[in-house]
């Protein structure tokens, strides 16, 4: 009996370690979401080092819309490099020129020594910018971010929503007799 119930206990242990993590996943799922949906927020992992301490490698930056007239130095804004592969960049602003043709910046990581080797037109009316951070979030959200992992989710999503549709549609209830080391009830004919 005592083997029993410590083997149920471990099973329940694993079934609520399983959901909470499923739970956090769903979460941050949810969150990333709805701020790309509504363009109210979108969520950045952060890559390398050269934001270091401001952001650090594994963090993720929380942006938010701002207009490019609004740039002020010391913000730390996400935008195009102008040069090689024009990736994303997510670095201080250090200068900020404005003139008839756009608004122009230079930017510089804190944890670089020199500013960067470029000036960069903001392209648009509205530039990303980092209104917080979130540490070691950025790991999770690559992960999640993986096809694999998405396909996983989705299929464990559903398999759950499955398996509690049979469950509320065959009736099935746990068992209530404490003697019964197989959980089966006997029924009187």
């Amino acid at each position: 009996m005592i083997r029993y119930a410590g083997a149920h206990v471990r099973r329940r242990s694993r079934t609520r370690i399983s959901s909470c993590v499923l739970a956090f996943a769903a979460l941050v799922t949810t969150v990333v979401l709805l701020g790309s949906a509504t363009g109210r927020w979108r969520v950045v992992p952060v890559l390398s080092g050269s934001m270091d301490p401001a952001l650090r490698t594994g963090d993720v930056a929380v942006v938010v819309p701002q207009n490019v007239a609004d740039v002020r130095v010391g913000q730390v804004v996400v935008y195009q490099i102008p040069i090689g592969d024009r990736h994303l960049e997510m670095h201080r602003i250090v200068r900020v020129t404005s003139g008839p043709r756009g608004t122009d910046v230079v930017t510089a990581g804190d944890a670089n020594r020199g500013w960067d080797p470029w000036t960069a037109r903001l392209q648009g009316s509205m530039v990303w910018r980092v209104a917080f951070r979130v540490r070691w979030l950025g790991y999770v959200v690559l992960f999640l971010g993986r096809p694999e992992v998405r396909i996983a989710c989705l299929l464990a999503g559903v398999g759950m929503l499955l398996g509690l549709g049979l469950r509320w549609i065959w009736g099935v209830v746990p068992s209530t007799d404490k003697h019964s080391s197989t959980g089966a009830v006997d029924v009187d004919s």
